[in-house]
C-alpha cells in the first residue's frame, strides 16, 4: 500500500507539471532572456550540482490524508522531473517584461534580502515570486512561488518552495471538473 501511494502522488504530481509545460511550451534548461530573475539558470546549476554528488533525500508524500516517506537516491532524469514545477515558475521571458510588479524588502528578522515579483494579471501562471539573499549573496537562500492553472475545467495551485541544499517542496490541489478535488504535498529534505 505504501510503495501504491509513492507512486500514484508522483504520478499525479508529473501529470500536473507536464499539463503545465505543454500548456506554456516550457522547455528544460532554456536560455535566460535577463529580463528578471533567471531561475532556470539555477535550476540547472543546482542539478548539476546535485547529479555529481548522488546526495540521498527523505521524500514525504501526502496525498489526500494519506503519507509516505522514502529515501532516495536520484538520477539526472529523475532530478528533472522533481524540479519541473520549479521551471515553470521561471518568469525570466521577453513577453513578461512589465507583466510583474518588483519590490524589493530587507527582512529584519533573518538579514534576508526579499525580491519579489507579484503578477499584475491574474492570468499569469506564477502568481508571484519571492527570492531571498543572504546579504552579498549572488543567489537565492531561499525561495517561494504560487503556480496557478484555471480554466472551465481544471484547477491547480502550487506553493513552491526551496532552499538549496536544505529542501525543497510543493503544496497545493488539483480539482478536475467530474473527477473532484486531491490535496497533495511532496516535501524532500537533503541528508546531510
Amino acid at each position: 500500500m505504501p510503495n501504491r501511494l509513492f507512486t500514484i502522488a508522483s504520478l499525479f504530481w508529473a501529470v500536473g507539471a507536464l499539463y503545465g509545460c505543454a500548456q506554456k511550451n516550457i522547455a528544460p534548461g532554456a536560455e535566460c532572456a535577463q529580463v528578471h530573475y533567471c531561475l532556470n539558470a539555477l535550476i540547472d546549476e543546482r542539478l548539476q550540482a546535485y547529479t555529481v554528488a548522488s546526495p540521498s533525500v527523505d521524500k514525504y508524500v501526502f496525498l489526500n490524508g494519506e503519507e509516505e516517506q522514502q529515501t532516495m537516491v536520484l538520477d539526472e532524469a529523475r532530478w528533472e522531473a522533481e524540479f519541473s514545477a520549479f521551471r515553470e515558475a521561471d518568469i525570466d521571458k521577453p513577453a513578461l517584461i512589465g507583466k510583474y510588479l518588483v519590490d524589493t524588502l530587507f527582512v529584519t528578522t533573518d538579514s534576508l534580502t526579499r525580491v519579489s515579483y507579484i503578477a499584475k494579471d491574474e492570468k499569469l501562471r506564477t502568481r508571484y515570486l519571492h527570492l531571498y539573499f543572504k546579504p552579498g549573496g549572488a543567489a537565492p537562500a531561499y525561495i517561494e512561488a504560487r503556480l496557478e492553472t484555471k480554466n472551465l475545467f481544471y484547477t491547480s495551485v502550487q506553493e513552491l518552495a526551496f532552499a538549496p541544499g536544505e529542501y525543497y517542496s510543493i503544496n497545493g490541489y488539483q480539482n478536475i471538473w467530474l473527477l473532484g478535488q486531491d490535496t497533495f504535498a511532496i516535501k524532500s529534505v537533503f541528508k546531510q
